[in-house]
């Protein structure tokens, strides 16, 4: 199988590429950028436990070959070149999850990579007949600084207009457009029939795990150079994260449940036969927690208002108003009844049927996972500084004290920040040390629940907030040295001019008013 990832070269997709070529599978990883050479080295160790030994059906030494293409999501002809042929597409490309990237002088960039890339990469998937595209969302998609306690799916999208950046705004518009694109046939027969899109989006909360470098190298600069002092927020609040292994996981079986639901019957109609050929109906079958009735989820019309009420209103109207036959999902239900095995004809013929009846007792109706989202953690909520306490500590830096300090007072720091920022980018691009988004997301109590995703297709996280592989490799590669050392000063000495300056602004303008 050919599957293709956009944004292949970052962390999440490099690493989802490179699960699935150990399937044997043919991967083309899709970017504007090569991946880094540390993960060669880092993703079988990071990832050894992503799958149940058996997933594949094979031996480990069976590994699929991977691609490497250059392009961006934004270029509608290279997606298609791309595609072409492929039978899954994983997307995963996306501009301004945190730091600077995230502030408002960024959002057309956004905008572009985001929304557009998103109806871009739709476009081509159904114009090529790719079967499935899996959509890597987030948890900002539902939050957006509300607390929030064990949510499931049936939370609704935190009002667009509300959210504090524009990133998690594009990216709840782009869920809802992959999503909406569920059961679009192909534009054209792909060898004499129209072939249906199907779509799902998994919703991940802060990626962590070996090799993973935005948020990582982050934390232990800020932490190096003395900026990270004291902690904030409410003490009892917890946060969900994301272990490479467990997205990865969860990337994987929802693609081979969206493979599976494309290969049956486009409308179903009473109990249908069935092979059951992939590892994963086995997997499915041994573990049970299949629900017993098919859920299909729609988007309504109070959505459709919110976004037309967005700063993006034009790239929506343009999607749903071309002739791509976008604007309503159609409805995949039906009882499915698997009632029959691939024939093996070292089994006695009985002895097949009496194992069959077995499976059918327990799959008697799979959940469609087309057309849906999922939050995809380790399910394991967490307190922020807790969670990074050991990887701080594991490298010989100290943690602040535990003193809590109002969330009012570092907004008022984060938002002084953001609009430093946006006067002086062009001239000092500095990062922030953190920004009213992640203000909000490290103070506020939000976690979510992953039991949709396990009971449809038997997502099972596995070392969560986990950092017993990472912290070897952290103390060999974050020794203190004298470069360093400056490299820190030169930080500090940064951040202490362009505060001085701001202020000068301040008590000039100050100044003048009298």
């Amino acid at each position: 199988m050919r599957v293709v990832v956009t944004g292949g070269c970052g962390y999440v997709g490099y690493h989802v590429g490179w699960a699935l070529s150990r399937g044997g599978h043919h991967v083309l990883l899709y970017d504007v950028s090569l991946p880094h050479t540390l993960w060669e080295d880092t993703a079988s160790l990071a990832l050894h436990d992503a799958l149940p030994p058996d997933f594949w059906g094979h031996d480990d030494d069976v590994v699929g070959p991977i691609e490497y293409v250059k392009g961006s999501v934004t270029d509608y002809d290279g997606l298609v070149a791309a595609f072409t042929g492929a039978q899954a597409v994983i997307h995963t490309a996306s501009y301004g999850m945190s730091g600077k990237e995230q502030l408002p002088p960024h959002q057309d960039r956004q905008n572009e990579v985001n929304v557009q890339g998103t109806r871009l990469v739709v476009q081509a998937a159904s114009h090529t007949g790719v079967r499935a595209l899996i959509y890597t969302s987030t948890i900002n998609v539902v939050f957006g600084g509300q607390e929030v306690v064990n949510g499931d799916e049936s939370l609704p999208y935190f009002p667009l207009s509300q959210h504090v950046d524009n990133y998690s705004r594009t990216k709840a518009i782009s869920e809802m457009l992959v999503l909406m694109a569920n059961g679009k046939g192909s534009q054209v027969p792909i060898n004499g029939q129209i072939i249906p899109l199907r779509t799902t989006a998994l919703r991940l909360g802060g990626v962590m795990g070996l090799g993973e470098r935005r948020h990582t190298e982050r934390i232990l600069a800020t932490t190096k150079a003395g900026l990270f002092k004291a902690t904030f927020g409410r003490k009892e609040a917890r946060q969900d994260f994301s272990g490479i292994q467990n997205l990865v996981q969860g990337h994987i079986k929802a693609l081979m449940a969206l493979l599976y639901e494309s290969s049956l019957p486009h409308e179903i109609k009473g109990p249908l036969c069935g092979f059951v050929t992939h590892p994963l109906s086995k997997h499915i079958i041994q573990h049970g927690n299949i629900e017993n009735s098919i859920k299909s989820s729609s988007l309504n019309e109070a959505i459709k208002e919110d976004i037309e009420d967005s700063l993006l209103p034009n790239l929506f109207n343009k999607l749903i108003n071309e002739d791509t036959g976008f604007g309503k999902e159609k409805k995949y239900q039906g009882n499915i009844v698997l009632n029959k095995i691939k024939k093996n004809d070292s089994v006695d013929s009985d002895k097949q049927l009496k194992e069959n009846n077995v499976q059918s007792d327990k799959i008697k109706s799979l959940p469609t996972v087309s057309g849906r989202a999922y939050f995809i953690t380790d399910e394991c909520p967490i307190n922020n500084y807790e969670f990074f306490r050991p990887m701080v500590e594991g490298v010989g830096l100290p943690m602040p004290p535990v003193n809590n300090l109002p969330i009012s007072l570092i907004l008022v720091v984060a938002w002084i920040q953001l609009y430093l920022y946006c006067l002086v980018y062009k001239l000092i691009p500095f990062s922030p040390i953190i920004t009213p988004a992640e203000v909000y997301k490290a103070s506020i109590n939000h976690y979510f629940t992953c039991k949709a995703a396990r009971e449809s297709f038997g997502y099972e996280p596995t070392r969560p907030n986990d950092f017993s592989i990472i912290i070897p490799y952290l103390k060999k590669n974050h020794a203190h040295s004298r470069q360093e050392y400056d490299q820190n000063i030169t930080f500090i000495l940064r951040y202490i001019s362009i505060f001085g300056i701001l202020f000068g602004l301040c008590g000039f303008l100050f100044f003048i008013d009298f």
